[in-house]
């Protein structure tokens, strides 16, 4: 587990991490959807939800990522340069590490799962 100073702060970045959030491509995997259909529904932009859109994509999260991404280059220079995978692992990687980046992930979790 992420050793973040909450409990709902480390659930969301474990269940990120781990695969297990109720992203729909998680949910397509239970209900035995093929890859492409397990489109986002809370966007029309046709990407699968993954935690790459989740995180990096979903324009609805833009003041959020925003933040996420200053509080990111403090602590890791060039990093808004990155492509949105390796920006990904760093903010996993990092979710667990720094409380900071841990908060920014739950406001994003938050105004997803309530």
């Amino acid at each position: 587990m992420c050793g973040g100073e909450e409990e709902e702060d480390e659930k969301s970045a474990d269940e990120l991490r781990g695969g297990t959030a109720e992203l729909q491509l998680e949910m397509g995997r239970w209900r035995g959807l093929r890859r492409e259909d397990r489109k986002c529904a809370e966007c029309g932009s046709g990407e699968v939800e993954d935690v790459k859109h989740f995180l990096m994509r979903f324009e609805a999260w833009d003041r959020e990522r925003k933040e996420l991404m200053g509080k990111m280059k403090s602590l890791v220079a060039g990093c808004d340069e990155e492509e949105d995978e390796r920006r990904l692992a760093l903010v996993s990687d990092l979710a667990c590490e720094k409380v900071s980046i841990e908060r920014c992930v739950e406001k994003v979790w938050t105004a997803r799962f309530g």
